[in-house]
């Protein structure tokens, strides 16, 4: 069993896949409707153009997250992400840090 959360903090809204097994479970939630900012997404569904449709039209998120970098396969690959989204947010390190842009009015 999988679970995924979605939450609002401050009008920001976020998603994170958890531990999903099937990125296309996610599509009946209709999250593109529902205007998510940030999205925290198992890496290795930003390294395959598969995702693709699913993560822009399914969750449709200003700011793309990947995650779970350790233990899982394939391997966590920053070059193939950045291939395939090049404004996902990468960190390369623990406790990394970044600052969501201001909205344009």
């Amino acid at each position: 069993m999988s679970f995924s959360t979605q939450v609002t903090i401050n009008g920001i809204r976020f998603f994170h896949t958890g531990d999903l097994a099937n990125l296309q479970d996610i599509t009946q939630y209709n999250l593109a409707d529902q205007n998510i900012d940030l999205a925290f997404i198992q890496h290795f569904y930003l390294q395959n153009g598969v995702s693709r449709s699913v993560l822009n039209n399914g969750i449709g998120a200003k700011f793309l997250f990947p995650i779970h970098y350790q233990f899982t396969q394939p391997e966590f690959d920053t070059n193939m992400i950045l291939s395939n989204y090049p404004d996902a947010i990468v960190f390369y390190g623990e406790l990394g840090s970044w600052f969501m842009p201001e909205a344009e009015n």
